[in-house]
């Protein structure tokens, strides 16, 4: 159990459909949260939990959530391995309840970058949809991300 500031955080790494059988609904809720306030860019929450689906329990998958003291899901963390003669890791998914993230962002981050390397991958790669510029300084910056690109969209 991690303590961080009086807030509880305990970490569950999801390694296979019956690990996350339990949290299944609350991860649904979760992915419509974070849908809520990004938008529907590139995903929706349908495709999203079809790829936790698709690839929990493989090793690709990194399904890592956070459970409060009443054992309640606060936050997820959802990541592939994509394979490649250089492999990296893309960051899928990311939400928290309110006031987690900041006080739990690096710890989690290092978990994350344990599993990369673990699978000697050179690079973890994140997208930004919601207010990008104030996101990437106040969270990515931080934790050693560089800016390398653009999400674009054309509406029709």
């Amino acid at each position: 159990m991690n303590v961080l500031q009086s807030l509880k955080i305990s970490y569950l790494l999801i390694e296979s459909k019956a690990d996350l059988q339990p949290y299944f609904d609350r991860l649904v809720e979760c992915c419509q949260s974070m849908l809520k306030k990004t938008g529907e860019h590139g995903q929706t929450c349908e495709t999203l939990i079809k790829q936790v689906m698709s690839f929990v329990g493989s090793e690709l998958c990194y399904l890592l959530i956070g459970l409060n003291g009443d054992n309640k899901m606060v936050g997820f963390l959802f990541a592939l391995l994509i394979p490649d003669s250089k492999p990296w890791i893309e960051v899928q998914a990311l939400w928290t309840e309110p006031g987690i993230a900041t006080e739990v962002k690096q710890e989690v981050f290092d978990l994350l970058k344990q599993w990369a390397i673990s699978l000697n991958a050179n690079k973890i790669l994140a997208s930004i949809t919601r207010s990008p510029d104030l996101f990437y300084e106040f969270f990515y910056a931080p934790l050693g991300f560089t800016k390398v690109g653009y999400i674009l969209e054309v509406k029709l």
